[in-house]
């Protein structure tokens, strides 16, 4: 109550407070603070706040059932150092750097947020290097990454042929995507990078801004799972997945950019760009779609036609293409019904195929028709930028 809405576009703003009650004045669109009436803006802090989705996809300030309790989690914000193994836990949703110690050979992992909290965390430093013996597993989960890469590190003086990382999971977290901030300045997007060999990474209900092999680097990987996330590779290059020769299975997921893999079986999965496949004769692209030079498996109810990688495109299917809005990578309006309506559940395809929102409307327009009174005239009038007609 003692907090109101405003537009703060210009850099530096000290807006007077509409009545004596008000202590700080916020503006949603830009993500930006002041404090009214001469107070100390120093002292303002988010405690609590809360985010509108259609559906839990990256880190949120949600209750997750996957957390594991910690009794020491770091709070306050500033510079963490990243263990060697065991776990790290953030308490709280403010800012941290994560500090990386390349030399650090890293074992069983576990990097996540308490429940409700969304921390943002600003990597700092060099690779995660894998430490030499049993392989290792690394966890992510609830936290919102940004700055760099995430960069997958082999093991020192470790056999040829030996896998470095046993299991990579990103549960339920944001590696930034990247974009433009309102003020204009460039967000860096953060990808995967793999220079080991990891033996199975999995994704599931977070936002990526890629994921690639360096195959350089020595990098490889032998199977990819992707389940209900959305993989934005247009600010690294254009590429989403670049997976080399890994066995692929996705998931409702929508990829903003080029797939790369070497077997693929996908199922409600949208490629806004050229999908290569190397192994067609085994595999299944079903309930999805991508570009029409694309190189696939066998198809089973997928759109034959293609989906175009151009960026106008794109802004056009879309209802928002900014990371950060409520309804960002949803189809609108706009889109070919094929996407709209061609999914598995009959809606949308691609990251927000579980909403079953095209079918869920269809059934209220049939009951609407069956109990509408004689004279009236029923009309859906849905809301959000490219959404309506």
């Amino acid at each position: 109550e003692r907090v109101s809405g405003a537009d703060l576009s210009a850099r530096e703003c000290h807006p007077r407070p509409r009545d004596g009650g008000v202590r700080a004045l916020v503006d949603p669109a830009r993500g930006r603070f002041a404090a009214a009436g001469g107070a100390d803006g120093a002292a303002l802090r988010v405690v609590r706040y809360h985010v509108g989705v259609p559906m839990p996809i990256g880190a949120l300030p949600i209750a997750r059932a996957d957390v594991v309790a910690d009794a020491a989690p770091s709070r306050g914000g500033g510079d963490v150092s990243l263990p060697a193994g065991g776990q790290l836990t953030f308490g709280d949703s403010r800012s941290y750097r994560l500090m990386v110690d390349a030399a650090v050979s890293r074992e069983d992992l576990r990097v996540q947020a308490v429940d409700g909290a969304r921390p943002y965390v600003r990597l700092a430093g060099g690779a995660l290097e894998a430490a030499p013996g049993a392989a290792r597993r690394l966890e992510l989960s609830g936290v919102w990454l940004a700055d760099a890469p995430l960069v997958l590190g082999r093991a020192h003086d470790a056999a040829p042929g030996v896998v470095d990382w046993d299991e990579v999971v990103v549960r339920d977290a944001t590696l930034d995507p990247g974009g433009t901030r309102a003020d204009g300045d460039a967000i860096a997007p953060v990808s995967i990078v793999v220079r080991a060999r990891v033996r199975r990474l999995g994704v599931e209900r977070s936002v990526l801004g890629g994921l690639v092999i360096d195959r350089d680097a020595g990098g490889s990987l032998g199977e990819l799972w992707v389940r209900d996330s959305i993989v934005d590779g247009r600010f690294a290059g254009g590429v989403a997945i670049d997976a080399g020769d890994a066995a692929a299975d996705l998931a409702r997921t929508t990829l903003l950019g080029g797939l790369v893999v070497g077997r693929l079986e996908a199922s409600d999965v949208v490629v806004f760009g050229e999908a290569r496949v190397v192994d067609t004769a085994n595999g299944c692209f079903r309930f999805s779609a991508a570009d029409g030079g694309s190189r696939l498996p066998r198809r089973f109810e997928s759109w034959p036609a293609a989906v175009g990688s151009d960026a106008r495109v794109e802004a056009g299917f879309f209802r928002s293409l900014r990371f950060g809005d409520p309804e960002y990578a949803q189809m609108s309006a706009l889109a070919p019904l094929e996407l709209r309506e061609g999914a598995e559940t009959g809606g949308e395809r691609g990251a927000y195929a579980r909403l079953g929102e095209a079918a869920r409307l269809r059934g209220v327009a049939l009951k609407l028709e069956e109990l509408t009174p004689v004279g009236v005239r029923a009309a859906f009038l849905p809301g959000g930028p490219l959404h309506g007609a």
